[in-house]
């Protein structure tokens, strides 16, 4: 292979990986709101759409959370555990393992991303870099269900999310 294919092939390469990785920055916002804890804001969430509008357990779409405070991984996890124990899930230690492995301690302004795609397969990105995957549909609904379910704690944050006043 000469060096311009060679070139062509690498130019291609990254740019269907960026393509693939970034699939849903086309996405419209379906709505957004903040999560606060006593006085601290704690991040701002945003779910998106291909269509801006959302439907229960239909995918694709994706949450992003931008931080307000620094958050040690260990601290992210144990309040995902925490939030699906408290509204009475079952979940796999794999996923729980999983999650240790691919997300990162978060400071202010950065974000964490949960892109599902369209059979249901959750990709994170941290700051919009791909940090991992967890190829489980269950996964995904227990996992949105923290924000978006009639369990969540915060009942205004998910109306809002989920554009529960879109068109009024």
């Amino acid at each position: 292979m000469n060096f311009h294919c060679k070139c062509l092939l690498i130019i291609f390469s990254f740019t269907f990986i960026n393509t693939l990785a970034h699939a849903f920055q086309n996405y419209q916002l379906v709505g957004e709101g903040e999560m606060r804890w006593l006085a601290f804001n704690l991040y701002n969430a945003k779910l998106l759409t291909p269509d801006g509008y959302y439907q229960k357990n239909k995918w694709p779409l994706a949450l992003k959370l931008t931080y307000h405070k620094n958050i040690k991984k260990i601290d992210l996890i144990q309040a995902t555990t925490d939030e699906w124990e408290r509204m009475g899930v079952k979940y796999s230690p794999e996923w729980v393992s999983k999650l240790y492995t691919s997300w990162p301690s978060v400071n202010k302004g950065d974000t964490l991303l949960v892109h599902i795609d369209e059979q249901g397969n959750s990709k994170f990105y941290y700051n919009n870099i791909y940090v991992g995957t967890i190829n489980n549909e269950v996964f995904s609904k227990v996992f949105l269900a923290i924000w978006l379910s009639d369990k969540s704690r915060n009942q205004v944050l998910r109306r809002k999310l989920i554009g529960a006043n879109k068109g009024t």
